[in-house]
């Protein structure tokens, strides 16, 4: 087995870095107490509250994405799903963060490679386009 040369250090640096980020934002989630009412649960780390939801009293399309992380490292996957439909994905994409931001810098691989393939802007378009649709449905549903 060879070991990674040194070189192409911060890219390396980088990726360790994400991995280390994505494991640490899991660890939160696990560490969090889902709020009962499905939003507001990152105010448990000393943030303030949803600007959108505070000034008009309509939810923003990120609101309840905590909550629903606190919820789905507890494999409660349905009542994440029914706070942001964003959730699920981003969750699995922070989970395979972990081991791919590990064999990127094994592998030295460069972040503009990975980062300009059009499949990861593909699928970044599709999940906000997705996202924004069904807030602007649930927003039409709630009467707002």
């Amino acid at each position: 087995m060879s070991f990674p040369q040194l070189s192409n250090l911060g890219p390396r640096v980088a990726w360790v870095a994400l991995a280390w980020v994505a494991a640490l934002v899991l660890m939160i989630a696990a560490w969090l107490e889902p709020s009962p009412t499905g939003m507001g649960t990152h105010q448990q780390l000393g943030l303030l509250p949803c600007g959108m939801l505070f000034f008009w009293q309509i939810p923003c399309p990120g609101c309840g994405l905590t909550t629903a992380f606190a919820h789905l490292v507890r494999g409660e996957w349905q009542t994440a799903l029914q706070l942001n439909t964003l959730a699920l994905p981003l969750f699995l994409a922070t989970c395979a963060s972990v081991p791919f931001g590990l064999v990127a810098a094994w592998r030295a691989w460069s972040w503009r490679g990975v980062l300009q393939s059009p499949y990861v802007s593909r699928l970044i378009l599709l999940l906000v386009g997705v996202r924004m649709l069904t807030w602007g449905v649930e927003r039409l549903l709630d009467g707002v």
